[in-house]
């Protein structure tokens, strides 16, 4: 009985211990558990009163050709454009109208534009800009959301009499107001932060309050104050003349220097009461609770409700702000949650801002109803009474049910918003087994050695006949070679590195500079199930496999698309050097060698496809393309704008191949450049056919009337020549003597 309570308690405190420690040094069921458990929840069906109307990709290309008198900067926060899309809400009855957008700089005629119609509608509410400043004896980190970080950035705090900031660790907190103009046009204003998402796995809380900023209450919450004002459930508990946001920071200071007594009035309805004062005094963070990947609410382009073509936003509480629909969310104002992937990519401010307004309306939460440190200790307790009271089999199997039955109600009640950790009980059980097992290995041993010691004095001559147990086993690679892998192979490469790595290469600058362009370049093919087989220098090979072929051609010219989009926006913002990137794309078979080593997967493929995708990439040098590939990529992709280049006798290769532009998505009748692609496939099918001089006339044209063209001025060149000097055997393929 001693010897079972000694096991009991040894293996109870190693478990508890050991899941404190994890649960004090790390936040891992939060990182890891909590977004498991929004995996296995699924989606939820958000209000159907929010929507959120996306300053997207479809509306900047409108606003960028129907008024180009409105300069760049100008265009950072669409200002010009924000009057009358309040208006065609106002004109819809929509009940509140947020945005979540920093109105720092001035444009006066447009402010008085904007603060009219914002007046007239008198339901605006704006986001206010925060910026934090870690500063310490090292360096400054300074932190704030899109352009509230750096455009605006000066020192917080200095020494008297010196322009230096202070030299001492120390975080602080500054709001910076909208124009004046603006700001006093709008119905409230407030703050809504999010941290550092490189710091986080994923944004699982939110704030409330802003104790740090003099109690500063918090967009969402403000907003949703606001819409209890317009229901009429807050009469007579906030002064008519008194702001939401400003009422709720002398409720946050009263509630901190007196919570004991602090009531609101008894005038409002009691369920209603509890609430305001849980948020009130409780602490000054949540954790959200959302209902699904990016996307998950209602959301129309920018351009629809301006064009008054939208409807049913009658009572609906408006969210505008930045959001991509169609390409892959960029790296600014875009945030990882739990539902976060490679096919999702990150979720907008403004849309993590409508979610923590929807769970204010639908009082829907993260909460944990019990401290951690109880469930651990009892978890430990119980898991640890059954491995000693019942015997082996019987003790694991129960203590494993437990845990099963354990996690099965933690995801029960997760549905309705209660969090129970799920990570840090599992490793209790792991802790519990490996010290279980120990202490059963360690009492076979002794049990073993005792065995042995009464043989060797009683029966000498059979001591050596006692078997021995093994010691040691060997893991080995594993590799395994496919062959005729049916694969769409891209090949990507740097224009000019060569003289930017001389350049770069001395001053080390070379190294840091590629490593931001390879991440750069993974996500789009991670993000479209490729992989990248292979990396040298400043060429990148990735592999698309194990999909239907017409999913891997799409897959592969979107990833094309992304990349370049993703290589624009790099090169703009690169304070070291450009990198203009050109891609080639090519299907048929390689050979693929799988190599699994220590539970990780490579992939080495090698064959004549990959050496084909390389020598298409090459011929953008000579057409002054990006993006080009092989006839077998496009065919029937019926969504993906492209044209012939024509037929080209590659090096190395025996028979011509067809070679087309990837140019974007959609339909080539709809591009603004149709009339030169319908005008070029005229003059290249002339040149096919060695029509030198109406080849001539064509190509001549196009340039004279649209400007400068790649691929139409390579073949005016070629068609002159071919004139002075006739090809012999012409067949319509031109050779490319180099890469």
């Amino acid at each position: 009985m001693l010897h079972k309570l000694a096991q009991f308690s040894l293996i109870a405190f190693l478990s508890i211990l050991s899941g404190s420690i994890i649960h004090l040094a790390t936040d891992v069921d939060r990182d890891y558990g909590l977004n498991k458990l929004f995996e296995i929840r699924g989606v939820r069906v958000p209000p159907e009163d929010v929507v959120i109307v996306a300053m997207d990709e479809a509306s900047e290309f409108f606003f960028s050709e129907t008024h180009s008198n409105i300069t760049q900067e100008q265009l950072i926060d669409w200002r010009p454009f924000h009057a009358k899309l309040i208006n065609e809400l106002q004109k819809q009855s929509a009940k509140l109208i947020i945005f979540d957008l920093q109105f720092i700089q001035s444009f006066p005629e447009q402010d008085q534009i904007m603060a009219a119609a914002m007046q007239h509608a008198g339901n605006v509410l704006l986001s206010e800009c925060i910026q934090k400043i870690t500063l310490s004896n090292d360096k400054n980190i300074f932190a704030g959301r899109d352009d509230c970080s750096n455009r605006y950035r000066v020192p917080f705090i200095n020494k008297e009499g010196e322009t230096d900031q202070v030299d001492a660790l120390m975080i602080g907190l500054r709001k910076i107001a909208p124009t004046h103009v603006i700001a006093d046009a709008a119905l409230d204003r407030a703050p809504f932060y999010l941290p550092d998402y490189v710091q986080h796995s994923s944004i699982q809380e939110a704030w409330l309050f802003f104790d740090a900023l003099a109690e500063n209450p918090s967009l969402p919450l403000v907003a949703w104050i606001n819409h209890l004002r317009k229901n009429g459930l807050l009469l007579n508990i906030i002064p008519q003349n008194q702001a939401a946001s400003a009422w709720l920071a002398e409720q946050r200071a009263s509630c901190k220097s007196n919570p004991h007594q602090f009531a609101l009035r008894e005038t409002m309805n009691s369920s209603l009461k509890i609430k305001l004062e849980q948020l009130i005094c409780d602490s000054d963070t949540r954790y959200l609770n959302y209902y699904g990947p990016p996307k998950s609410f209602r959301t129309l382009s920018y351009k629809t409700v301006y064009n008054g073509q939208a409807d049913d936003l009658q009572g609906k509480i408006i969210f505008i702000g930045k959001l991509n629909r169609l390409f892959a969310q960029g790296k600014v104002d875009f945030f990882p949650t739990p539902f976060t992937n490679d096919q999702t990519g990150r979720m907008s401010g403004v849309e993590i801002l409508a979610t923590q307004f929807s769970n204010l309306l639908d009082d829907r939460f993260i909460a944990s109803p019990f401290p951690p440190i109880l469930i651990i200790v009892c978890f430990g307790f119980v898991t640890s009474l059954q491995l000693v009271i019942f015997r082996r089999s019987i003790g694991l199997s129960s203590s494993f049910v437990t845990f099963c039955i354990y996690a099965g109600f933690s995801i029960y009640l997760f549905n309705n918003g209660i969090w129970l950790p799920i990570v840090i009980p599992f490793w209790q059980l792991l802790t519990s087994y490996v010290i279980y097992f120990f202490l059963q290995i360690s009492g076979l041993l002794k049990e073993r050695k005792f065995i042995y010691n009464f043989i060797k004095k009683i029966f000498p001559q059979w001591a050596d006949s006692i078997p021995q147990l093994p010691q040691l086993w060997n893991t080995q690679e594993e590799r395994i070679e496919r062959q005729n892998v049916q694969s769409i192979c891209l090949a990507t490469d740097i224009q000019g590195y060569t003289k930017t790595a001389q350049r770069l290469e001395k001053s080390g600058e070379l190294r840091q500079l590629l490593k931001s362009y390879y991440q750069m370049l993974g996500q789009p093919i991670a993000g479209n199930k490729g992989y990248i087989a292979n990396i040298q220098g400043d060429a990148m090979m990735a592999i698309w496999i194990d999909q239907p072929p017409a999913t891997q051609r799409y897959a592969a010219c979107i990833a094309a698309l992304e990349i370049q989009k993703e290589v624009n926006k790099f090169n703009e913002t690169s304070s070291i050097s450009a990198l203009p990137t050109r891609i080639g794309i090519n299907a048929g078979s390689i050979n693929l060698m799988c190599i699994k080593s220590a539970g990780s997967l490579f992939y080495n493929p090698f064959g004549d496809t990959l050496n084909t995708a390389s020598r298409i990439e090459g011929v953008n040098k000579y057409l002054k393309t990006r993006i080009l590939a092989s006839g077998l990529i496009v065919t029937d992709l019926s969504n993906i704008m492209s044209r012939s280049v024509g037929r080209f006798h590659l090096v190395g290769k025996d028979e011509p191949i067809e070679l087309f532009e990837i140019i974007g998505i959609g339909k080539l009748l709809t591009h603004p450049n149709y009339p030169l692609y319908k005008n070029f496939s005229e003059g290249l099918q002339l040149f096919q056919k060695g029509q030198w001089k109406n080849a001539i006339i064509i190509f001549q044209s196009i340039l004279d009337q649209y400007g400068n063209d790649g691929p139409t001025e390579f073949y005016l060149a070629n068609a002159q020549r071919h004139q002075q000097n006739e090809p012999a055997n012409w067949n319509g393929a031109l050779v490319l003597e180099g890469k």
